[in-house]
């Protein structure tokens, strides 16, 4: 059995694939201080916080 899961060739960039496959393309995050979205303004910021918070 194939790893791959078939997808719609809706030119999407959405790629589904199996456990065993997602586990091989798995890389390691980054250290946390690099994890930061650069040129994010205060407001921006601000409302991905209140957006978490509203779930």
């Amino acid at each position: 059995m194939s790893d791959a899961v078939a997808h719609d060739d809706d030119q999407s960039e959405l790629i589904v694939v199996g456990p065993k496959d997602a586990i091989r393309r798995a890389r390691p995050l980054p250290p946390f201080g690099q994890m930061g979205i650069e040129d994010l303004t205060d407001e921006e910021s601000d409302a991905f916080i209140a957006a978490l918070e509203a779930l």
